[in-house]
């Protein structure tokens, strides 16, 4: 007689959340002698690549925005600086307050020596190359492979323009961020605390880590997306078929699997994305806001849908292009005139086959996928579906999409030794012929960082008919009063794009050198038009005026600059000068003092201000008392000028000393000689000494 076969049932008071939960990936272990090593070569290859750049210049492509004409930035870090940073969405066209600060940090210990500033960003740089090779090695637990991916990642010439760039700290702070946060989920998911209590002090680190990133350049918005490609390959958290596809069983390299099944339900590992989706999306939102504000934004009329998916097919074959053949790089790659659709078609069908083969060889080598993806995916933010800018693709965006494709490549070397030992020479070989190749391509192209005019003359040679190489070119010439070069050189930008509107800029400058008020005013009218409400623009445009002796017009331009950028002191400054000339004192006490507020050892305002206490002719602004405390301190430090000494002079007179007026006037004036000030300065400075030797103080005359 057959028995009957006894089943084990759970006990219904058990409740389902008590069954045994899916095992988490097994993580690899540093090892200090080991990755110890292979840090240190990193870092002397970072060194190798990137010495040059101790003695590269600031560049006029955006450096001068970003650190040495920004107010806010090059006075260091302060109260106002900071509030600034993250109320701003204008600037440049991007809102990334850490960035602002990192730059503000940089000119508190270096001030503008631009050593300091690139040293920064090639230690950011080399930090980014370890971490790489960490979270590699964490999550596959293949130790050369990881090296290999990250010493490529830390000296391929492509990257030179993340780092030598001192504008593009955004780069390289966000990806170290990204890294971070990407390192804090494996330790997430690596222990994600009893049922009930899922890791959020973990998870909060993650969210942190990424909001970091997202506040230094929103490139990291494919994050979630990367961290899904993660759960599928190495660690195998996603469950393919019936077979845990992180495990690669059919092949040599098994990176990742453990002793139990690790995969996890997808509806679980969606939500457990879910939080870092909404930070991604809000990223989004501001920086389209940002963008549409700074008119960075291309419209449809100007770049039509059917230009852009072609720009996106050959960005994405032409980056492959040039990180196999990194020759010819520039700053930056001009939009075509036109659609050439044969090479459309070619890119298209390249891309096609690439994406079948890697997807179908996915069933028994799923790193060829998993390296593809990671490529396609983190350049869909900035390959031209939303266009940005004048450039068809940049270099600087693949500084972390790359490592996708090095992950494909030396996986696939690490198996093919695995198979085939005999190979393991040659590929060796091949490796470090391929980096020593890398280290002195990227030190060649760092030298082309060293200044403006190395970098756009060698811009304009090696990239056709490119307005913004003239442009720069033209500003170059303006610097070394070539009047007639920079003049040919933006004219040339403009008729190959009239909306150039640095082209503008530059050509009003120009003219401004030249005296050529009426056509300064008409380039920066242009300007104006092309880019409607730019504070700079206004300013600039009130100097000119003034200049011409129409000070009452600059008013109206100041105090539209003023509303659009109310925390500018610059700004606040321009407007009290020209109020002081049209003799409305009150007002300029006012903008005078919301200057000193924001920089309270800016000389420059602190001496005009204390002139008008020391010299007006209304009594009951007149304060001698004020001007001289305002100004003895000030007086005995390194920053005194002659007119600086003149007004302390004043302001004694005022007070009724005249002894230390006189002793002061007179120094005032030994100065201005010897800073070959212009004569009339000086014979008004001899006046007033005469004044002050009969016991007599200086009053400006009342404004008619």
């Amino acid at each position: 007689m057959a028995k009957s076969r006894r089943t084990t049932r759970l006990p219904r008071s058990v409740p389902a959340a008590s069954a045994p939960l899916p095992s988490p990936p097994r993580l690899g272990r540093l090892q200090w002698r080991r990755d110890g090593a292979i840090c240190a070569g990193l870092l002397l290859l970072v060194a190798l690549a990137y010495w040059p750049v101790v003695h590269n210049q600031f560049v006029s492509y955006d450096d001068d925005g970003y650190i040495v004409e920004n107010e806010y930035v090059n006075s260091g870090l302060s109260l106002h600086g900071l509030h600034w940073a993250f109320t701003s969405i204008q600037r440049e066209a991007n809102w990334h307050p850490l960035t602002w600060i990192s730059h503000m940090v940089d000119c508190q210990l270096f001030g503008l020596e631009p050593a300091g500033h690139h040293l920064a960003n090639v230690g950011l740089h080399a930090i980014n190359s370890i971490l790489l090779y960490c979270l590699l090695l964490r999550m596959t637990r293949s130790v050369w492979p990881s090296a290999i991916v990250a010493a490529f990642f830390a000296v391929h010439p492509l990257h030179v323009e993340s780092v030598a760039w001192a504008a593009e700290r955004k780069d390289v702070l966000s990806t170290l961020f990204g890294l971070a946060a990407m390192g804090a989920w494996l330790s997430f998911i690596a222990r994600p605390g009893a049922p009930g209590t899922p890791g959020r002090g973990r998870y909060l680190a993650v969210m942190l880590w990424y909001a970091a990133s997202l506040m230094s350049k929103p490139m990291l918005v494919t994050l979630p997306l990367l961290l899904l490609l993660f759960d599928w390959w190495p660690l195998g958290r996603i469950m393919v078929g019936r077979r845990d596809s992180g495990s690669n069983r059919r092949g040599p390299l098994a990176t990742t699997g453990s002793a139990r099944p690790s995969h996890v339900p997808l509806s679980r590992l969606l939500l457990e994305k879910l939080p870092l989706v909404i930070m991604a999306a809000a990223s989004c939102f501001v920086t389209m806001i940002a963008q549409s504000k700074g008119h960075a934004v291309v419209s449809l009329a100007r770049h039509p849908i059917s230009a852009r998916l072609a720009t996106v097919v050959q960005a994405y074959c032409g980056y492959l292009e040039k990180l196999f053949l990194p020759i010819h790089l520039a700053p930056i790659y001009p939009l075509a005139k036109s659609v050439n659709y044969l090479a459309v078609i070619v890119c298209g069908n390249i891309l096609a086959v690439l994406t079948f083969l890697l997807v179908w060889a996915a069933r028994r080598r799923n790193y060829l996928a998993a390296g593809w993806l990671w490529y396609l995916g983190m350049l869909v933010p900035v390959i031209g579906l939303v266009h940005v800018g004048q450039q068809s693709m940049a270099d600087r965006y693949t500084y972390l999409p790359a490592v996708g494709i090095f992950i494909l490549l030396a996986w696939s070397a690490a198996e093919a030794v695995a198979r085939w030992q005999w190979l393991k020479g040659p590929l060796v070989g091949c490796a470090a012929g391929a980096l020593a190749v890398c280290v002195l391509l990227s030190n060649a192209q760092v030298c082309r960082w060293a200044s403006t005019k190395t970098l756009f003359t060698y811009t304009l040679a090696v990239t056709e008919k490119n307005p913004v190489a003239l442009t720069n070119l033209g500003l170059v010439g303006i610097q070394e009063e070539r009047y007639a070069d920079a003049e040919r050189d933006l004219q040339d930008a403009l008729r190959l794009d009239p909306t150039e509107i640095d082209a503008w800029g530059n050509l009003a400058s120009l003219y401004v050198k030249q005296k050529k008020y009426d056509a300064a005013l008409a380039a920066y009218a242009r300007l104006d038009h092309l880019c409607p409400n730019n504070a700079k623009c206004l300013c600039q445009m009130a100097k000119v005026l003034v200049e011409q002796g129409n000070p009452s017009q600059a008013e109206n331009l100041l105090r539209r600059a003023v509303v659009l950028e109310p925390s500018s002191a610059m700004y606040h400054y321009y407007l009290a000068m020209n109020q002081q000339s049209l003799g409305r004192i009150d007002e300029a006490v006012e903008n005078y003092a919301f200057v000193l507020r924001m920089h309270p050892h800016d000389l420059t305002a602190l001496n005009n201000l204390a002139w008008i206490y020391a010299t007006n002719s209304d009594a009951c602004l007149r304060d001698g008392a004020k001007a001289v405390e305002m100004l003895e301190a000030a007086a005995q430090g390194k920053g005194s000028d002659a007119n600086l000494l003149d007004t302390l002079a004043a302001a004694y007179a005022e007070t009724g000393q005249f002894e230390k007026a006189e002793e002061t006037a007179d120094a005032a004036v030994r100065k201005a000689r010897a800073e070959a000030a212009v004569p009339e300065a000086i014979a008004a400075m001899e006046k007033r000494l005469d004044l002050y030797k009969k016991r007599r103080p200086y009053h400006d005359r009342p404004a008619k």
